[in-house]
């Protein structure tokens, strides 16, 4: 049978009116089965939404439709994404605010706007899109042919090699962004002490991507190290940028557990910051505890030397992986940073909220900083500033921000909660 081409829509209107009822209901239907890539549709007109099911499936994806965009934020919790497919002009939401609701909820899936508006409005939907940190496709007017949603769909599902992200070095596609970390002590009414160092890849053709689509490439094909010191080099450059920095700034970077059995790299990383003229205290370097340190005598070596300097350490992801109390007090900890996971369960699961205080507790025992990460709501922010965290993250302070736009933003003594800052 031959594909429908372009979108004619009285003539696709005819063809779905015997299911119009369930595509207008599907946001409050029972989930599909999801056993390939999950692409949701969101668009009020049941025909654009039966030809996003059509080329949706006929490219390898599990399919939700959703008429209503509000919908979509219990949906993405309930059905794991990596496309969505949304109109920018839809009853009660419009498509930016659409885009800047769900930069704001950390989403990871490739947006692809689908749209009657003009090109230059479709320009600037991606671009904020983008600049919100979004993994942005190029976007498909309408009336689309089918052809350009499916190179679309493509275009967004493509697979990333290790040739792709050598390229990426090369031609200077990848870039380091900041997110802001804020104080919660009582006095300090949430003031900037620091940011977290981000990469993300400027794709020439899927927008931005964050570090999650390609890190595990990367460690893979052993690229990762080389990409942690093109990092860490990129914010002594953006730290001498930036001038005057306030008082007890510093800037963490994340570094996989190669680096710490390195006996050498203390003395290069120091030279580092002397030819950059930055003063170590500025940098924290954070240890994912996701990544077990093989070589422990090693890594206690390079860990000494490095606190020795003055520069911070951190241990990331508490709580979730391989390290156990020992290695807390055997290492020379700065830091102690809670996962997101935790933070998010605090107001509604017990267990949680138990282990967040636990782990405050046991930070001040050790005279170590407690720095809570994934914080999107002023409730979390005051049971954490009650508890006694020390810092804090997350999309209720600020997104994550290209370094001119950062460098900006230190401007600013205090960033108060739900700052919408780009």
């Amino acid at each position: 049978m031959t594909r429908l081409r372009t979108v004619d829509h009285q003539n696709a209107r005819v063809a779905v009116e015997a299911n119009k009822a369930a595509v207008a209901d599907s946001s409050k239907s029972a989930l599909p089965r999801q056993t390939r890539r999950g692409l949701i549709a969101v668009d009020d007109d049941p025909s654009i939404l039966d030809i996003v099911d059509t080329v949706g499936r006929s490219c390898g994806y599990d399919v939700l439709l959703l008429n209503n965009a509000s919908d979509l934020p219990l949906a993405l919790t309930r059905f794991p994404a990596s496309v969505i497919v949304s109109d920018l002009m839809m009853p009660n939401v419009d498509g930016v605010t659409l885009i800047r609701n769900l930069a704001h909820a950390g989403c990871r899936a490739s947006v692809i706007i689908a749209s009657a508006a003009d090109p230059k409005t479709l320009a600037a939907a991606v671009r904020v899109g983008r600049d919100y940190g979004l993994e942005m496709a190029s976007p498909v007017a309408k009336p689309f042919a089918v052809g350009a949603l499916e190179a679309a769909l493509d275009s967004s599902s493509g697979r990333i090699s290790a040739a792709h992200l050598i390229r990426a070095l090369a031609a200077g596609q990848l870039e380091v962004r900041y997110q802001p970390k804020v104080s919660l002590r009582p006095d300090d009414r949430e003031r900037v002490v620091g940011a977290e160092a981000l990469v993300r890849w400027n794709h020439p053709e899927r927008g931005l991507l964050a570090a999650d689509r390609f890190i595990a490439v990367a460690e893979k094909e052993g690229l990762i190290e080389p990409l942690s010191a093109w990092v860490l080099s990129q914010v002594i450059c953006d730290l001498r940028q930036w001038g005057e920095l306030p008082g007890g700034f510093a800037v963490a970077v994340n570094l996989p557990a190669g680096f710490f059995h390195d006996i050498s790299f203390p003395d290069h990383f120091v030279a580092m910051l002397q030819e950059g003229r930055i003063s170590p205290s500025r940098i924290i370097i954070e240890v994912t505890e996701r990544e077990a340190i093989l070589d422990q005598t090693a890594a206690i070596d390079v860990m000494t030397r490095l606190r020795l300097q003055g520069v911070g350490l951190s241990i990331d992801d508490f709580g979730t992986g391989h390290s156990s109390l020992a290695e807390l007090y055997k290492m020379p900890f700065s830091e102690v940073k809670i996962d997101a996971s935790f933070v998010r369960d605090l107001s509604s699961i017990p267990e949680a909220r138990k282990i967040v205080r636990s782990v405050v507790e046991l930070a001040r025992e050790l005279e170590i900083d407690c720095c809570a990460e994934g914080i999107e709501t002023i409730a979390q922010s005051r049971d954490l500033r009650n508890m006694g965290c020390d810092k804090g993250q997350g999309y209720l302070y600020g997104g994550v921000f290209s370094a001119r736009y950062f460098g900006g933003l230190l401007g600013t003594v205090h960033l108060g909660a739900n700052a919408q800052l780009r």
